[in-house]
C-alpha cells in the first residue's frame, strides 16, 4: 500500500529488547519551523532504543526529503490517498500497525488522523503543539473547532514547544490535560550540513555567491501571520535612512503578489527578494547580517534560535509568544512591538551596524542557543514517550 522510499532501520521487530517503534506523522515537509523542528528531533534519538518511521501524509517531492536523518525509515501514501482528513485517517491507522506509540508532529490534520488511529489500534499517542492555539486558532471554522476541541480533550499526552504555547491552548480549551508538558525544539548539528542549492539560488538572486550589500533576512511561509508586510515597511524605512542592505524573504505563499506590489510601492523592489522555497534554509544564514521575524503568532520559532547558533543577531516582534522567551524578554538582539515598522526600523538600523549592542546581541545570542542542546531535550522526549506509554497500559519504555 505504502511507498517506503527509504528504510534505513529496516522493518520493526518485536522481540522484548527492540527499540521502540515510533511513528511521526506529518502532512508535509514544506520547510516550515514544526517541519524541521521533527527533522532534529529524529536526528537525536537514539537509534539503538527507538526506531523512527516518518509518514508524509502529502506524499514525496517537498523540499525537505533530502535532509531526512539517516536511519528514518520515511514512508509515502499512494497518489489516491493524499488527500482529505478521511484518506489520512486510514492512511496513518494502516501505517500504525506493528508501532509502539504514535505522534502528531503538526496541528491539525497530522494530529486528527494520529488520534483516530491511536483511538482504533489501541496505540498510545502524543500530539506536538508548535504555535500558540487561541491566538492562532483565531478565524478558524466551526468544523475544525469541534475536531480540535474533540482531540486535545481525548489525546492526555501533548507536547508544547514553549509555556506560552500550552498557556495558549489552556485557554483556548478550558482544559489542561494529564499528560501535557514543555518541551523546546532542539538543535541538531545534523541539519547544519552546506547545501549545494543555496549556492546556485545566491548567483541568482545577487548575480554570485557572496551578496554585494549586507543581507537581512526572513524565513517563513508567504502569509499574512508571518508579517512580511510590517518587515517590507520597515526594511524600506531604514533604506531612506541610509542603511544599504537586501532584504531576502524565503518561502512561498499566497502573499507573495502582495509582498511584491508593497515592495514596489515602498521604492525597494530592486532591494526585496523571495526565491521561494529552500531545501536548506540555514545555509542562508551564513550570509546573513540579521535576522528579522516580523510574525504575529508564534510558538518556539526554530529560526531564531538556527540564527542564535549560528552568530547572527536577531530582530523579533513581541508576538504571541515565542521571541520573548528565546530573547529573554528583550535582553537578547531586539524585541519590537507588533505592528510597529518605525520600531522595527530603528531595530535594523542598529544591530546591522558594528557595534557594541550588535556584539553583544552576537555574543549573547549563542549563550542563548546553548539551553537548546540536543541532550536535556532529548531526556525530555525520552521521558514523554515512556509516560505516554505507560499511562495506556503499555510497556513503559
Amino acid at each position: 500500500m505504502f511507498d517506503d522510499s527509504y528504510t534505513g532501520t529496516g522493518p520493526a521487530s518485536s522481540s522484548h529488547n527492540a527499540p521502540v517503534r515510533l511513528l511521526f506523522v506529518l502532512p508535509e515537509l514544506k520547510p516550515g519551523g514544526a517541519q524541521r523542528a521533527t527533522l532534529a528531533l529524529l536526528a537525536e534519538l537514539d537509534q539503538q532504543r527507538y526506531q523512527s518511521t516518518l509518514l508524509v501524509l502529502g506524499g514525496p517531492g517537498d523540499a525537505l526529503q533530502a535532509v531526512v536523518p539517516s536511519g528514518v525509515r520515511l514512508v509515502f501514501p499512494p497518489l489516491w490517498l493524499r488527500r482529505g482528513i478521511h484518506a489520512a485517517r486510514w492512511v496513518t491507522w494502516w501505517a500504525a500497525r506493528n508501532h509502539d506509540l504514535l505522534i502528531g508532529a503538526l496541528e491539525m490534520r497530522a494530529s486528527f488522523a494520529v488520534a483516530w488511529a491511536s483511538r482504533r489500534r489501541g496505540i498510545p499517542s502524543i500530539l506536538w503543539v508548535h504555535t500558540v492555539f487561541d491566538a492562532w486558532a483565531v478565524g478558524m471554522g466551526a468544523k475544525h473547532r469541534r475536531r480540535c476541541n474533540a482531540v486535545y480533550r481525548e489525546i492526555d499526552d501533548v507536547v508544547f514547544v514553549s509555556q506560552g504555547a500550552l498557556d495558549g491552548m489552556a485557554r483556548w480549551l478550558g482544559h489542561r490535560g494529564l499528560g501535557w508538558r514543555v518541551l523546546p525544539n532542539v538543535l541538531s548539528p545534523s541539519l547544519y550540513a552546506a547545501g549545494a542549492d543555496s549556492h546556485v539560488l545566491r548567483a541568482r538572486v545577487f548575480g554570485g555567491s557572496t551578496p554585494r550589500r549586507p543581507v537581512i533576512l526572513g524565513i517563513g511561509r508567504l502569509v499574512p501571520l508571518k508579517g512580511f508586510d510590517l518587515l517590507i515597511r520597515a526594511f524600506a524605512l531604514a533604506c531612506r535612512e541610509g542603511v544599504e542592505a537586501d532584504l531576502v524573504l524565503l518561502g512561498e505563499g499566497r502573499e507573495r503578489s502582495r509582498l511584491s506590489e508593497l515592495a514596489r510601492a515602498e521604492g525597494v523592489e530592486n532591494r526585496v527578494h523571495m526565491p521561494g522555497h529552500v531545501p536548506d534554509p540555514l545555509n542562508w544564514l551564513r550570509y546573513a547580517r540579521l535576522y528579522a521575524l516580523s510574525s504575529r503568532v508564534e510558538g518556539l520559532s526554530m529560526t531564531i534560535l538556527e540564527a542564535m547558533h549560528m552568530g547572527v543577531p536577531v530582530v523579533a516582534t513581541d508576538c504571541p509568544t515565542g521571541p520573548r522567551e528565546l530573547l529573554k524578554n528583550g535582553a537578547i538582539g531586539r524585541l519590537v512591538p507588533m505592528e510597529d515598522s518605525r520600531a522595527m526600523a530603528d531595530a535594523i538600523r542598529v544591530l546591522i551596524a558594528d557595534g557594541p549592542e550588535r556584539e553583544d546581541a552576537i555574543r549573547d545570542g549563542r549563550s542563548r542557543a546553548h539551553d537548546y542542546a540536543p541532550d536535556p531535550v532529548r531526556r525530555g522526549w525520552a521521558l514523554a514517550f515512556n509516560d505516554a506509554m505507560t499511562r495506556a497500559g503499555k510497556v513503559s519504555v
